[in-house]
C-alpha cells in the first residue's frame, strides 16, 4: 500500500517547486519501501512516471506542475530503489535492469492498479518499453522521452561486459565526496549531462542527504555498478516489436546523437502504434522546457485508442 509522507526528511532547506501540485508518498515492497512523488485523484487517468538512469522522481515535477494544475490525472513518480528517497536494496542484491521490472510490478499491485499508462523518461522509457512486452495487460499506453528501446551491445562484448560486472562489485564503492552548498552538487550533474540549473538543483536535492560536513549523495552507490549483460539490438527489437498499446515517442537531437539516425528510424519501425514528437532541447528537455512535452502527452493520452 501506498501511504503518503511529509516533505521534512527532504536533503534541502527549501522547497524547489513551491508550487508543485505533488505530496511525497511510500510504496512498501516486500524488501522495503519506494518513495514517490505524486497527484492523488480518485478516478483520475492512472499514469506511472519512470526516471532515468541516476535521476529522480524530482525528474518529472516540472510536466506535473504543468500538467496537473489544468488536468487531473492520478500520477505517481517513483525514486527507483536506491535513488532518490527510496530505499537501497538488501545487501546480497543488485540494481540490474530486469529487477527494476519487478519493482514496477510491485508497486501496481500495492497502488492497486491493474492497468496504467507509463511515461518514462531516458531508462524510465527502456523499462516502460520492457514492462509494455513483458505484461501488456497492465500498460495502457506508453510513453518514450528520449529514449527508445533498450540498451544494447554487440555480442562480441559478452565476455567483457562480464569481467566488468564481476571486478566492480568487489570493490567497495561509496560517496565520498562531500559537498558545502547543494548548488556545488547540481553543478557536477551538469558536466556530463547539460540542462538548465532548475533541473540539476531539483534532482540534487532529492539525492542529497545533510551529513556532519556536508552533503553528500544518498544514491546507492550499487547501483553505478555495471550491468553484467546487455541485450542485443535484435532483442531490442524484438521488444519493440511485442508492444500492444499506443505509444508516444518524444525525442531529441541528444537521444538522435547516441543512436544516430538508422537506428532511430529502424527501432521506430518495430513499433506498432506509434506517434513520434522531435522537439528541440537536451536529454532533460521535460525538465528545462516542459510545455511541449506536456502539451504533446496531453494530445496522446486524449486520443481513443
Amino acid at each position: 500500500m501506498s501511504t503518503a509522507t511529509q516533505p521534512g526528511d527532504r536533503a534541502a532547506t527549501t522547497d524547489p517547486a513551491p508550487t508543485s501540485p505533488c505530496e511525497q508518498v511510500r510504496i512498501e515492497l516486500p524488501w522495503g519501501s519506494l518513495a514517490a512523488l505524486a497527484h492523488r485523484v480518485d478516478g483520475g487517468q492512472k499514469v506511472l512516471c519512470l526516471h532515468g538512469w541516476m535521476d529522480n522522481a524530482a525528474s518529472f515535477l516540472p510536466l506535473a506542475t504543468q500538467w496537473c494544475t489544468t488536468d487531473a490525472p492520478d500520477l505517481v513518480a517513483l525514486d527507483n530503489a536506491g535513488h532518490g528517497q527510496s530505499d537501497h536494496r538488501p545487501l546480497a542484491s543488485r540494481y540490474y535492469f530486469a529487477d527494476y521490472l519487478f519493482d514496477i510490478d510491485a508497486a501496481l499491485d500495492a497502488l492497486g492498479w491493474e492497468s496504467c499508462v507509463i511515461v518514462g523518461h531516458s531508462m524510465g522509457a527502456a523499462l516502460g518499453a520492457a514492462m509494455a512486452a513483458a505484461a501488456p495487460e497492465r500498460v495502457e499506453k506508453l510513453v518514450m522521452l528520449d529514449g527508445l528501446g533498450l540498451v544494447t551491445e554487440a555480442p562480441g562484448k559478452a565476455a567483457e561486459r562480464l569481467r566488468n560486472a564481476m571486478r566492480a562489485t568487489r570493490k567497495n564503492r561509496e560517496h565520498r565526496r562531500r559537498f558545502q552548498h547543494i548548488e556545488d552538487a547540481a553543478a557536477i550533474r551538469q558536466v556530463n549531462m547539460p540542462m538548465s540549473d532548475g533541473a540539476a538543483m531539483q534532482l540534487a536535492d532529492r539525492a542529497l542527504e545533510r551529513t556532519d560536513n556536508g552533503w553528500r549523495w544518498r544514491t546507492d552507490p550499487r547501483a553505478m555498478w555495471p550491468s553484467p549483460m546487455f541485450m542485443t539490438e535484435p532483442q531490442s527489437d524484438a521488444i519493440l516489436a511485442a508492444i500492444e498499446c499506443p505509444v508516444l515517442a518524444v525525442y531529441t537531437p541528444v537521444m538522435e546523437s547516441w543512436l544516430g539516425a538508422d537506428r532511430v528510424a529502424a527501432r521506430m519501425a518495430q513499433v506498432r502504434h506509434l506517434e513520434s514528437r522531435r522537439l528541440d532541447g537536451g536529454h532533460h528537455v521535460h525538465m528545462d522546457d516542459p510545455e511541449p512535452v506536456t502539451n504533446a502527452i496531453r494530445a496522446f493520452l486524449g486520443k481513443e485508442t
